[in-house]
This record gives C-alpha cells, structure tokens and sequence, in this order.
C-alpha cells in the first residue's frame, strides 16, 4: 500500500499534522468565552470542524500523491515498407512501377478504417514517411528497416509488414537475417524484372590502399559478362585524366569472367584516384557498372617492422609473405638471440611466442619494455605468460603452462579500430581453430577487440585478437599459433588468400602509426563512395592520455564548385563526432584544430568522393531474396503482376487483436476539486455556527 502511495515532503509529518489538529481542535473551544458562548455539543462540533479543516490543508501542503492505473486498448496496426532506392525505377519500365506502387499505396490506404490502423514507411538510406516516394535514395539497407520497426512496434499489435522491394541491397545484412529479430510475419511484394539483362561490369578492384612511390603496385581487377557477344575486352586505367593502361583483357566464354593483374609505377607523393573502366558492347542497357573508381595513398617513406622468433615456424613465413606484398614496409625477420635493439630504429616488433623465459633473451626484452615502441604479440605454446606479464602492456594472466586449447574466432561486431568487409564474418567460421596456452586474461589498459575466444560451442568473454593501448605505446595480441592453417584453408575454400593477408596488414598498419603521442587524434576516411555519409570521429587526450571532452574542436572542409562548411564537433561519450551527408564527388580538403593548454592542434588531409553509384552496379531484381524473407518470416510472396491478391488478402486477413496498454500515472490532491470543495465547506459552516452564536 505504501508503494502506491508518495508525498513531496516525509510522509511522517503527517502524524505531525495530525497532533497540530487535535491540539487546535480542543484549544480553540476549551476556553472561558467559549464556554458561555457554545453549550458542549456546539464545541465538540466546532472543535471538530476546525480540526478537520487544518488535517486536510496540512495533507495538501504535503503534496499527497497516489498511483492510480487505467487501460488503453489500441487497435491493430499494418505497416508497409517500401524500398525508395533509385533501382527501383532504373529499368525501362520504370514509369509502370512508379504507378503501380503509387496505386497500391492509394488502395491500401483506402482498405484502413476503424478497426486497423496503416502505417507506411520508406527506406533507403534513412527510414522515412513513403506515403510520396521518389525512388532517389542511393543505398538499400534492411537491417536499418527492421531495426527501425522492432523498436518502434514490439509491444504493439502489429498484424503484418508488408515489403515492396526489387530485393537488391546494397548496405547492411541480407534481407533474412536482417529480419531475425523481427516478431511478426513479413509479407513481400517483388518489384523489378529479375531477367539479366545483356551486361558487363567491373565486380571488384583490389589494391593496397597504401602504396611506395616509384615503385611498382599490383592492382587486381576482376570483370564479369552476362549474355556477350564478344570475349575480348578493352580495359582502361587513368588517374586524373592520364591514362596508364589501356589493354585487352580476356572473358571466360562459360562462365563470363575475367580476371587481370595490373602494375602500375606511379611516382606523385599524396592520395591519388585512380579510375578503371571496360569498353562497353553495343547492346549492353546498364553503363553504371562499367567504371570504377579507388582511392591510393604514395608515400615516400618506409615503415620500418622487424619480426623477432625463437624457433622457426609456419606462421613467421606467413607474416613475412603478406608483409611483403606491400612496399609500405621494411620488414626484417630475425632470431631472438641475434637482434640489438635500438632505440627508435622501428615503428612495430612482432614477438612471435615471445619471451620465452629464457635469460639469454631478458635484457633485449627488458630494453624494449623500457622504451615506446609499439609491439604486436603473437602468443603460442612456446610463450612465458609469467615474463609476458611483466612486458608493460597492462595484460596479465593466470595459467597452467603445460595446458594449451584450441580456440575458435567469433567477430566482435562494435570493433571499430579498422574496417573490415562483410564477408569476414563468414570466413571466420570456416577457419581451424589457433592453439594457446589455456588461461585467464585481465586486460587493465584500454583496449578494443576484434575476436572473443571460442571452445567447442562455447563462447567466452576472453580476446582472441585485441588491440591496446597503455601509457605511450599502442600493443596487439593474437593469442594462438596457426596462421598457416588459415591460410591453407582460406586458398582451399576460396582459391586465394585475401582475408588473412587484409588481416595482417590492417593490424601491422594500425600498429605501425604514431599517432598515440599526438593529443588530437582523427578517424577520417580516405574516400567514400557518393551514396555515403561522411562520419569523422576525434579525441583528444591530455598529458596522462586521458580521453577528454572539455576543449571545443573544429571542423573545416571545402571541396567542388565553391563548397565551404564550418563545423563544431558534438560530443559523444569520450571523444567527438560530426556527419555530413550528400557530398558531391570531388576531393575535398579538410582541417581539424583545437586549442588545448594553450597550444593550437591541427589535423589537415583530403577526402575524396567517389562516384560509385551502389544502386546502379546490378540492376537484375533478386526476388528470391525476398521469397526466403517471406517464407522464414511466416509471411506471403506476392509476385508483380498479384498485387490485386495483396488487396484481397489484405482485406480478408485476420485482424490482430487489441493490444492492452496499461497506464500508470500518479495523481495529486489538489487536482481533485472535491477536497477544496469540503474545506471550503468545512470553513463555511463552522463560520456560520460562531456567527449564529453572535461571535467571530
């Protein structure tokens, strides 16, 4: 009772209001005067109502609160989504859907009356109203929709999600996955002609995106045709309107694919975009995906990494094979017990299983632990955790030596250290396990991981693949030998050996860069595509390198056709955050400064947009995208030329029931004119009684 019951002030004042009454009610009538005026029933009663009287004005002046609960029934609801995306009327009966949509959107409307409730949205590159759609949205992304949707209406009585989509998405999880979460049934209606048309495109461009000047680069480009006449075709490359390459590349007559390996010998220091593009066929309809574009940085100085081990191993030739795919660094592979340290002499050491415990090696370790070079540690059956817990990284560990475990990767989706594509997670699965020590980890620096441990079927709170920092030094650990089985199993089930190789080389370059001595710190991208958003991220750190919020940062970027902007970063969490969205392509330049214990900051580089137009790289409808989304969610497939069935089933389907939506709200006394009304009352007629008797 007590809980349904609250009060402004200590509820026990009221026992306090309650003895001032009383002692005003016997008071104000026990007098002399009293007695000749008022006969004792007359008191007894005045007494009363003026006690009375003050007991209700001191529980208003408490402030009396109590919780009172209703019910609001609400009527079930029917939500449309409908895919706003340019694919969607990029063909040549574009005009046909626009109508068609239209009139099923104006039908559906027309269907809802009292007892339901229609919702339509769009999606695209954000969720919005899709009541007018004007299919000029860049991406399609259904993890954004169904995201959206779940927390909007769980607790709501949905009836059914009704799709209209052509099925290609371009952003974010497949439309099934995307609707795992989803608790209601998901009905689709597939838009677009999934016919392949006549067609060439460039499907991928893979190259570092850090390259050595004058020195040559490979750049893999890969071209598939759909129904050719030809299988001989010209291909291109430029960067700023130069041209480098101009040849003729061969299509495979079966399957139509076509794969080229480039060199190119560039020698201009800074970001450089490079442009490659096949020579379209005379009946080809779709010309976006003939062109590609990507983004390089020349520098002309070399990183300098030196991987040290104790016993040869698979996994050293494996980390020097991918290093030295990349003119970027100078690698040097060395035994333990052949190395001098220098100070300074290098930006990354790998130990790999190391230390060791030996002694011969505790001096050279004792000296690198001493300095701030970063170190990456890849951690085997060979390695002392006891000696490693004393290497300075702010790690340590509780083990028994003689044990080691097999531990399988599972993908840290909020790692945010380095990008890495969407196929990543699904090579992870296939991959063998990493054998290491079995033990506990207690990380006490700050860290971000990309892999969580994983035994058998059992996932753990413990790293697998993480990355650090503590005090002035950024650290890495893969905790497990094994990097050859990766290899060798990624060549097996794929035919090459990319994602291990990005792996390394995102790691090395992540740990290679200096940046954890600077206090301003920038996460910008080198480019993005048109369809994109630009997100740039800062911290900023004090003399301890503690992330602070407390100075103000500032943004300037100008770019194509006069184009300035002047922005203040916001602040989110323990850094700062700005967005721009629909930048033209071009290149822009930016620069980001902050004033901080009285010294100027600044960050300075270049961005450029791509006109890579995701939307238009495959026009071909993919209805059994949506087909799979319908079937797993307990929905209906409804095909182009059914949307009179959408209608009929719309009007015949089963309504939801009512949700019942329970109420809380607290009440106060003096909202309830009754009480003000009796005190009145109360005040009134013991004025009158005194007035009767001939007194005030």
């Amino acid at each position: 009772m007590i809980e349904q019951i609250q009060t402004e002030l200590p509820i026990w004042l009221a026992s306090l209001g309650l003895m001032l009454a009383i002692f005003l009610s016997l008071f104000s009538y026990s007098g002399k005067k009293a007695k000749e005026l008022f006969t004792l029933p007359k008191r007894v009663l005045l007494g009363l109502l003026r006690g009375i009287t003050v007991f209700l004005i001191f529980i208003l002046f408490m402030g009396f609160l109590w919780k009172s609960r209703t019910e609001i029934r609400e009527k079930p609801i029917a939500l449309v989504a409908l895919d706003n995306s340019s694919s969607m009327v990029s063909t040549a009966d574009s005009l046909l859907v626009k109508a068609s949509v239209n009139k099923l959107l104006g039908d559906l409307q027309a269907l809802a009356d009292d007892e339901l409730e229609l919702k339509i949205y769009s999606f695209g590159n954000s969720i919005g109203s899709g009541v007018n759609p004007d299919f000029q949205d860049k991406q399609t992304n259904f993890g954004q929709l169904f995201d959206h949707l779940t927390t909007t209406y769980l607790h709501r009585p949905v009836q059914e999600l009704l799709i209209i989509s052509d099925g290609i998405y371009t952003s974010g999880p497949d439309p099934s996955t995307a609707a795992r979460k989803f608790p209601f049934p998901v009905s689709v209606w597939a838009v677009g002609d999934s016919v392949p048309m006549p067609d060439l495109k460039i499907t991928g461009v893979r190259v570092n995106d850090v390259v050595y000047a004058n020195t040559k680069f490979p750049v893999d480009i890969k071209v598939e045709g759909i129904d050719l006449d030809q299988y001989q075709v010209r291909l291109s490359l430029s960067s700023e309107g130069q041209a480098l390459v101009d040849t003729i590349m061969s299509v495979d007559p079966i399957d139509g694919i076509g794969n080229v390996s480039l060199h190119i010998d560039f020698s201009k220091i800074g970001n450089h975009v490079f442009d490659v593009s096949v020579e379209p066929f005379a009946n080809e309809s779709n010309l976006h995906n003939n062109k590609r574009s990507y983004a390089v940085e020349v520098i002309d100085e070399k990183i300098k990494v030196i991987l040290l081990y104790h016993n040869p191993h698979p996994d050293v030739r494996v980390i020097k094979s991918n290093l030295e795919k990349t003119d970027r660094y100078d690698l040097q592979v060395q035994n333990i017990a052949d190395f001098h340290f220098v100070q300074d002499e290098y930006q990354l050491i790998i130990f790999y299983q190391l230390p060791t415990g030996r002694r011969a090696e505790q001096e050279k370790l004792d000296r690198i632990r001493q300095s701030d070079t970063n170190i990456l540690f890849v951690i085997g059956p060979e390695t002392n955790l006891n000696s490693l817990t004393v290497m300075g990284v702010g790690v340590s560990f509780k083990a028994d030596r003689l044990l080691t475990e097999d531990y399988n990767p599972v993908l840290n989706e909020q790692f945010s250290v380095f990008t890495y594509e969407e196929g990543f997670k699904d090579f992870l699965k296939k991959m063998p396990p990493l054998k290491a020590p079995f033990a506990s980890i207690s990380i006490k620096s700050r860290s971000n991981i990309l892999l969580f441990q994983k035994i058998k079927d059992i996932e753990l709170a413990d790293p697998l693949f993480w990355f650090g920092t503590y005090q002035s030094r950024k650290f890495g650990f893969i905790w497990g030998e094994g990097l050859w089985r990766w290899q060798l199993y990624e060549y097996l089930n794929n035919d090459n050996l990319y994602y291990t190789g990005e792996l390394l080389l995102k790691t090395v370059n992540y740990l290679s860069t200096n940046e954890i001595k600077d206090p301003l710190r920038l996460q910008v991208p080198k480019t993005i595509n048109i369809s994109d958003d630009l997100t740039v991220k800062a911290k900023l750190y004090n003399k301890s390198l503690e992330a602070i919020t407390t100075p103000e940062v500032y943004f300037t970027i100008t770019g194509p056709e006069d184009y300035v902007k002047k922005m203040d970063f916001r602040r989110v969490q323990n850094g700062y955050q700005l967005q721009l969205i629909d930048l033209k392509p071009g290149r822009y330049k930016y620069t980001a400064y902050t004033n901080l214990d009285n010294l100027e900051y600044r960050k300075s580089g270049v961005i450029d947009v791509l006109n890579t137009q995701l939307e238009q790289l495959d026009l071909t409808a993919r209805p059994d995208n949506l087909r799979e989304l319908a079937y797993t969610s307990n929905g209906r497939f409804f095909k182009w030329d059914e949307s009179s069935d959408i209608l009929t089933s719309f009007n015949d389907n089963d309504r939801a029931q009512d949700a019942i939506i329970p109420l809380t709200e607290w009440n106060n006394l003096l909202n309830i004119p009754i009480i003000l009304i009796i005190i009145v009352i109360l005040l009134s007629v013991e004025w009158l009684l005194r007035r009767w008797a001939g007194t005030r």
